[in-house]
């Protein structure tokens, strides 16, 4: 069964077309009408292809490939970044982005801020945070190390701060320093004289730093992802659709214009909700 507050027709048709029946009624208040219904469609409720653990991101396939010609669709930073992977395992790489240079997405934002929400709780799936903030942050460190850009403009990894603002804030940071499953190199503790002598005004809680943690300019480390000479970036691409073809075991890439389109052995689709055109 269902319930929704929305009673848009795209919502009822789409309702209808999955199976199940829809009916709508009075709203409460203000609101007109809102929609209700069940499942009627078979014997089994609809499903989205895939159980938890047939979903293709839980599959691991150990296939090794020879590097060949890939074309990574999106130019923010998980396009650039995957561009720059494959690049350094000698793969040629076409990086196609829509707009008129890369980050024009949510990758655009003038700053970004490296943060994590820590648990008291260890266990797998909080490791696997643990671990990719730290992978994201020395990552981050080195991107712009290596191409010389000092912190202060672009970047800094100074830390973030974590005010505790209010009981619940004291009460969690307190849990967190009892757990020790962060160690001080990650979060320390800082009393209220700390965390102002650390910002420079006065601030009358206690905080919690996390040390690797700080800002970055998301344009600026697109671009500087993209700096290899096994990368060539494509803009003002609009990718309408990918064929694979079995006899070549090759990708077609087919952009609105026919002019930008290209063959593949391999493609990255990293290009937010614009991947839902796509049948893949």
């Amino acid at each position: 069964t269902f319930a929704t507050f929305t009673s848009a027709s795209a919502v009822r048709k789409g309702l209808h077309a999955a199976g199940f029946t829809v009916n709508k009624a009075e709203g409460p208040g203000l609101k007109r009408e809102i929609c209700s219904g069940q499942w009627t469609a078979g014997t089994e409720a609809p499903r989205n292809g895939y159980s938890h653990r047939e979903a293709p991101w839980f599959i691991y396939r150990n296939r090794h490939r020879s590097p060949g010609q890939a074309v990574v669709i999106g130019g923010g930073i998980a396009g650039t970044s995957a561009a720059l992977a494959l690049a350094k395992r000698h793969w040629r790489v076409t990086l196609l982005e829509r707009g008129g240079g890369l980050a024009q997405g949510g990758s655009g934002n003038p700053v970004g801020v490296t943060f994590t929400r820590l648990s008291i709780h260890n266990n797998p799936q909080n490791r696997y945070y643990q671990q990719a903030y730290l992978y994201a942050t020395g990552y981050i460190r080195r991107a712009f190390e290596e191409h010389r850009l000092p912190p202060g403009e672009d970047w800094n990894l100074n830390g973030v701060v974590r005010i505790a603002h209010n009981k619940k804030e004291r009460d969690e940071q307190v849990a967190l320093i009892r757990r020790r499953h962060w160690p001080q190199e990650i979060a320390q503790p800082l009393t209220a004289q700390e965390t102002s002598a650390l910002l420079g005004y006065p601030c009358e809680y206690p905080s919690l730093l996390l040390k690797t943690g700080g800002w970055l300019h998301p344009p600026t480390l697109c671009n500087l992802l993209a700096r290899h000479a096994n990368i060539e970036v494509v803009t003002e691409c609009r990718v309408a659709d990918l064929e694979y073809a079995q006899s070549s075991r090759q990708w077609h890439v087919q952009c609105e214009d026919s002019r930008q389109d290209c063959e593949a052995d391999a493609v990255v689709i990293a290009n937010s909700f614009d991947c839902t055109r796509f049948a893949q």
